[in-house]
């Protein structure tokens, strides 16, 4: 992990692959819920599927069943801002609370392909009912220019799990983009940074504005929910007192590790060019007053 020079921030959290026991971590989204035995698994007794209409795609087992969890209509019970609570949220990311009375909105964006509903679902339990918009972009093309069937397109059973199944919150706003542009030399890394670009004009046409945060990811990370709750909340240097496109950003790398955790890597140590990149087709948004909250593993 990395903090940017002089920075007051301390990145509590890292930028994580997300995997099935993230159910387990993700209880305090419905901590709300009276009786403990209604938590997680439970809470499929609130509604048993008669209120509510559910999406599986082709998820099976214990995919099926994390969608069906995730996409049971609950409470949020950390929407309502709480002074006390978010001054310690504050401390806790080594930030100060400044007094606001309402949160920055969050508008997500990740690129989306054959990603498994383990990491979609477990996402969308961390980040339950947080954004005010996601934005996904999937291409028919892989980064090596092979061809892909689409995977979600409008209609199918794909789409109907993350556009309509209330799965990342009752007020979310779920959008699929498409890129289908086949150029040759748009290989890797650029092709998919062309394909996120995407994502800031659906940004843009959703009205976010300069107090709004922009949030780029991949579909299996995500920061905790506190640290993103902090962020929208807390007095955060980088989008307080940045010069425009002198990182107006927070960013999280996780380590990376082979074989065990005690063969920890240096092979991502240093920031790729990816971030660079993404700040080039960032900057003139963001020249706009637009903050920015990047989160990448294997970095």
């Amino acid at each position: 992990m990395q903090t940017r020079k002089n920075s007051r921030i301390i990145l509590a959290s890292i930028a994580f692959s997300i995997s099935l026991t993230n159910i387990f971590y993700s209880t305090t989204i419905i901590s709300g819920l009276k009786d403990t035995k209604e938590r997680i698994f439970g809470v499929l007794l609130i509604d048993n599927g008669k209120n509510h209409n559910y999406f599986y795609a082709d998820a099976t087992n214990s995919s099926r069943l994390l969608l069906q969890i995730a996409q049971t209509p609950r409470p949020i019970p950390d929407d309502v801002i709480n002074i006390t609570m978010e001054q310690q949220r504050c401390r806790r990311h080594g930030l100060q609370y400044g007094n606001r009375t309402t949160r920055r909105r969050i508008f997500w964006g990740s690129l989306l392909a054959d990603d498994s509903w383990h990491a979609i679902g477990s996402v969308a339990l961390e980040t339950y009912g947080i954004f005010d918009v996601a934005v996904f972009v999937e291409s028919n093309l892989t980064q090596s220019l092979y061809h892909r069937d689409i995977r979600f397109f409008p209609g199918s059973e794909a789409w109907d799990v993350v556009t309509k199944s209330g799965i990342f919150g009752p007020t979310t706003k779920v959008i699929v983009d498409y890129y289908y542009k086949k150029d040759p030399n748009l290989r890797g890394l650029e092709r998919e940074h062309a394909q996120r670009a995407l994502i800031i004009d659906r940004w843009k046409q959703e009205g976010m504005t300069k107090d709004d945060i922009g949030y780029v990811s991949d579909a299996d990370e995500t920061f905790t929910r506190d640290f993103l709750r902090a962020m929208q909340v807390c007095l955060v240097p980088e989008f307080e007192f940045h010069n425009h496109c002198e990182l107006p950003l927070v960013r999280a790398h996780s380590a990376t590790f082979e074989g065990s955790f005690k063969c920890l890597t240096s092979k991502w140590k240093r920031t790729p060019s990816l971030v660079s990149l993404s700040l080039k087709v960032y900057c003139q948004f963001a020249e706009h007053g637009v903050l920015l909250v990047f989160a990448f593993s294997k970095f």
